[in-house]
């Protein structure tokens, strides 16, 4: 029976080439979960011919040193591609993970039983939740653990007083008593005291006060979310079409107004839901009441020659692009 012990290592010193070694790293790792003997047994046998193989090109075999040159060729393309792969792969996720990734929302997570004031985080980190969480199962488990230790001590309280009993009736020799030891209650006692003492901590967190460093730290992610709020809508005036304004412009009616306000109802707010603030969209939101940032209809009424010139030549062009399409159909 083929082992283990000596061709790993032999393997790797008798590789010729760093692409061999490199090789041999990868079948060892895709075949270590391997269970079977008789799997094991044949994965094993191809390394000793392999090995064989390798100290045969080492001690001068021309026609195995010119396979394993032609190998090595093969396997350098392969490895490079495996690399770029892997590193594409992790630049993915990489990015997937800064998508992601926990912010400030400018809000306070409460003190309570299982957790001191924390800033309020989206998404929440997972060691954050399951931290509360073990911390409420541990509390549980703790207070249902008192429970037992009362039902003990009365337990005991019981076989004290029926001791007690015992031992007033008796007329000869008084019996063996054995739970007035004070040692039994006290342990008792002790595991009761334990659990009221992380019981009393606990409520001294939850009534924990916010420190000022943590308002600090709230408060300038309170400032960080309403200079990102004011640069996306400058953003949306300026033309781009962020993911929030696809999401507000995605947003319809409630079936209740549809059915009230109709098709010119739905039509308007669609356009005031539009982020644009000039055109036919700024003359709507005007006539609904909306304050605009600025006065897109001056602008575009006092408009400099050189705007205007622009203007004019993507007229023209789209003038010429509808002319050629009708001459298409």
């Amino acid at each position: 029976m083929p082992t283990l012990w000596t061709l790993y290592r032999g393997l790797l010193q008798a590789s010729p080439t760093l692409e061999v070694q490199w090789r041999v790293g990868a079948v060892f790792r895709k075949f270590r979960h391997l269970t079977s003997p008789q799997a094991t047994r044949v994965q094993l046998l191809t390394g000793y011919k392999w090995l064989g193989v390798f100290t045969s090109a080492k001690h001068g075999d021309q026609y195995w040193a010119s396979v394993l040159d032609r190998y090595s060729k093969l396997l350098g393309a392969k490895r490079k591609k495996e690399l770029t792969d892997a590193a594409l792969y992790d630049e993915m996720e990489w990015q997937e993970k800064l998508r992601n990734r926990p912010i400030l929302t400018g809000g306070i997570l409460r003190p309570s039983k299982s957790n001191k004031p924390l800033p309020r985080m989206k998404p929440q980190p997972i060691h954050v939740s399951m931290m509360i969480r073990r911390r409420r199962d541990a509390r549980q488990r703790r207070l249902d653990r008192s429970e037992g230790y009362k039902e003990w001590k009365d337990y005991l309280s019981d076989e004290r007083d029926f001791e007690e009993r015992l031992f007033k009736q008796s007329k000869g020799s008084p019996p063996d008593v054995e739970f007035r030891d004070p040692s039994w209650v006290k342990n008792a006692d002790a595991h009761i005291a334990s659990v009221m003492d992380s019981v009393r901590r606990e409520e001294e967190m939850s009534r924990m006060k916010i420190s000022p460093e943590l308002w600090a730290i709230v408060k300038q992610a309170r400032r960080e979310k309403i200079a990102n709020k004011t640069r996306e809508k400058e953003r949306e005036r300026r033309g781009e079409l962020t993911n929030h304004a696809k999401k507000r412009m995605r947003q319809g009616l409630p079936a209740h107004l549809i059915s009230t306000r109709g098709k010119t109802g739905v039509d308007r707010d669609k356009w005031i839901k539009d982020p644009s603030e000039g055109g036919y969209a700024g003359k709507i939101k005007k006539a609904s009441g909306m304050k605009l940032k600025r006065d897109v209809e001056h602008l575009e009424n006092n408009a400099s020659p050189a705007a205007l010139e622009v203007q004019e030549e993507i007229f023209r062009e789209q003038s010429r692009r509808t002319a050629a399409l009708d001459r298409q159909r």
